[in-house]
């Protein structure tokens, strides 16, 4: 006689996605002995539990083959999801032993320690863990910009992590984790740069982990990146489309804020945190240090940059205002210039693969042809220099060569959009 179906129920997975599975079945209690644990019968078609009524979590596993072994399960604080491992053979390890190590698992695991870990230490929820590799490690020690982003990505992307013991999670549910990023599923559309990229975020977070003696291994280790379809990106916008992207339809600040990427050529998240103060009476601008090459290079700004700030410029202005405030007040009064505004360009211009990065690609390129020398181009979009070791000696500023050459290339935008009205360059 076949064994009827069991049918299937709905789940949350870890990762907050949905699944379905097969309702458990009625579960075998005994109060163990060491008789009856190892006179178990043997079921050659399945292998099955049975439940220690005198532990609760200590279970026997009996395999197809009639092997026997004890097993702990236990529960992480705040988290639903069950975890196990195993003791040792029945026969071998006595009953009253492996109540002991199954109890002893439960309360390590209470406590925030992982029980399958051989450094028995304390374990920190993933999000402490988090917020202190980010303000030691990428604001301390490397001054990293992109910091605030590292953290965001981990803590937004890994929020199934955040309240778990750090100790805990395991490399297949990274490679689960990145794999549905990666993919996609019936609520969000694949993204395999943002999977490789946190990737490359949670490798140096579990790096610095193990170095600090937090963890005794890394997780990541094991696990390749999931995307190798990667390519570097190429774009570069031709005079039309530059053309498209300077009339861009956009709310006043914001359309300005695109115009300044195309005059200037800076990161995006650079412009978007420019102050009055940063911007002197001869028109240079001088962001803060934070930049990747932690090297400032003032930026002689062209004359149609100015006419454009000027149009912005408040009569009360103070030296700490943003020039481009947020007009939904955002998070320290920064516009947001994430994918947002990305949408709106692309859905406004019909360039449907424009990204603000490929304006800096577009920079890059144009003042080559212009015949700017590489090390002025370097300064001026805030590269590393690579002209060897003269790079460290050299500490002239380069200003007028700077000032050409922004000039040369306000002049090339200017004669694009010249024949839509002066009026139009603001």
């Amino acid at each position: 006689m076949t064994e009827p179906k069991r049918k299937r129920i709905t789940y949350t997975k870890q990762d907050g996605t949905t699944a379905t599975r097969k309702a458990p079945g009625k579960r075998q209690h005994k109060l163990l002995t060491e008789e009856i644990a190892q006179h178990l019968e043997c079921n050659r078609n399945k292998q099955y539990f049975v439940w220690d009524k005198g532990v609760k979590g200590l279970h026997v596993l009996v395999n197809k083959k009639g092997t026997r072994t004890y097993r702990s399960l236990w529960y992480y604080a705040g988290s639903s999801k069950p975890h196990s491992r195993s003791l040792g053979r029945v026969g071998v390890l006595d009953l009253e032993e492996a109540r002991k190590l199954c109890l002893a698992d439960q309360k390590a695991a209470a406590q925030g320690i992982d029980p399958k870990s051989e450094e028995r230490v304390a374990s920190d929820a993933f999000e402490d863990v988090v917020n202190e590799y980010v303000e030691r490690e990428q604001i301390g020690r490397k001054r990293n910009a992109t910091a605030k982003e590292v953290r965001r990505a981990l803590l937004k992307d890994c929020a199934a992590f955040k309240s778990r013991p750090i100790a805990s999670i395991r490399p297949a549910e990274i490679e689960k984790l990145l794999e549905r990023i990666r993919d996609g599923d019936a609520e969000h559309r694949g993204r395999p740069y943002l999977a490789n990229k946190l990737w490359g975020y949670l490798g140096s977070l579990f790096r610095w982990c193990v170095k600090k003696r937090k963890l005794a291994a890394s997780p990541m280790v094991s696990i390749d990146r999931p995307w190798e379809g990667a390519e570097p990106r190429t774009r570069v916008f031709s005079d039309d489309e530059l053309k498209q992207l300077w009339h861009c339809k956009l709310e006043p600040n914001e359309a300005a804020f695109l115009k300044l990427l195309i005059l200037t050529g800076k990161r995006k998240g650079a412009l978007a945190a420019m102050r009055w103060g940063e911007i002197n009476d001869a028109w240079d601008w001088t962001p803060p240090p934070g930049n990747k090459n932690k090297r400032v290079h003032p930026l002689p700004l062209p004359k149609l940059a100015q006419r454009i700030l000027i149009g912005l410029k408040p009569k009360d202005v103070k030296a700490d205002n943003q020039v481009f405030p947020s007009p939904q007040g955002g998070k320290n009064g920064v516009m947001h210039v994430a994918s947002r505004l990305q949408g709106r360009v692309q859905k406004l211009t019909g360039i449907e693969d424009f990204f603000p990065h490929a304006i800096r690609h577009t920079v890059e390129t144009r003042l080559a042809e212009l015949r700017v020398p590489p090390h002025v181009r370097d300064l001026l979009l805030d590269h590393a220099p690579t002209r060897g070791s003269g790079k460290d000696y050299d500490h002239w500023e380069y200003r007028d060569e700077k000032s050409e050459a922004m000039e040369k290339w306000a002049g090339h935008v200017e004669g694009l959009v010249v024949p839509e009205g002066v009026t139009a360059l603001r």
